[in-house]
């Protein structure tokens, strides 16, 4: 199980020096809310990010993000939900 980035990290080069290619199914953690108090209390981030109106886990979705591209790899969030579109490329995509 990894548990930092620096292990998914060591995976996917493990994996690379057999193989060519690896899909990985890295998943965030998943929103913490105690819905027993009244309108709900975040008991982890991820519960606070929803409360923000914040995607996903903004900070934790970067930071794999970064981890997969600096080794060479492809997230499917980068296109499938343009985690990194306002922030790269601001004026150039509506």
């Amino acid at each position: 199980m990894q548990v930092a980035y620096g292990d998914l990290k060591a995976r996917i080069d493990m994996v690379r020096n057999k193989t060519e290619s690896l899909i990985v199914g890295a998943y965030m953690e998943e929103s913490g809310i105690d819905y027993t108090v009244f309108a709900g209390k975040a008991t982890n981030s991820v519960g606070k990010n929803v409360f923000a109106s914040k995607p996903l886990q903004a900070d934790v979705t970067f930071l794999v993000n970064a981890t997969v591209v600096a080794v060479g790899g492809y997230h499917m969030s980068i296109a499938a939900l343009n985690v990194f579109q306002s922030c790269l490329l601001p004026n150039s995509i509506p």
